[in-house]
């Protein structure tokens, strides 16, 4: 897999290309139904600093979110298997915990992506990624999840 050779080789280089982030930087939920990916993707986001949490499922990523305050960012697979990583987004703006929080998502699909449903969600990701997605595009992610955000949340 293209994306998963990325990774690794950016993991086993002193990343002079990669984004420079925040000492503080905040967490990012990695959402992602195959383990052998997500694993990666949690290692490389480690190894920049940046504390990386892994669910499987939406209820799985609800409730880690709803644990862990200080996630701000969530890669997130549209396709889950039988789910709709879409419907996280959807869930995320009704629940009374998650609400009012500040939080930005990047989607990631194995597929086309169909904008239309996109435009219509109650939070606007930050962007729509085809996977094999650039480890750098992550990392990018990572660094504008750490500044102070201006998402756009319609919830």
């Amino acid at each position: 897999d293209a994306m998963l050779t990325q990774i690794r080789a950016l993991l086993g280089t002193d990343r002079p290309s990669a984004p420079t982030l925040d000492q503080a930087a905040s967490a990012i939920l990695l959402v992602e139904h195959e383990a052998d990916l997500a694993e990666e993707i949690a290692e490389l986001l480690d190894s920049h600093g940046v504390p990386a949490h892994c669910a499987d499922s939406i209820d799985v990523a609800l409730q880690c979110l709803r644990d862990t305050p200080e996630i701000r960012g969530v890669l997130l697979d549209i396709g889950l298997g039988r789910e709709n990583g879409l419907d996280l987004i959807r869930a995320a703006a009704r629940d009374p915990v998650l609400a009012g929080r500040d939080l930005k998502f990047l989607l990631i699909s194995g597929t086309s992506i169909d904008r239309e449903p996109i435009h219509q969600l109650p939070i606007i990701p930050a962007a729509c990624l085809q996977k094999p997605v650039r480890p750098n595009d992550l990392l990018a992610f990572a660094a504008e999840v750490s500044r102070p955000s201006a998402s756009v949340n319609r919830g």
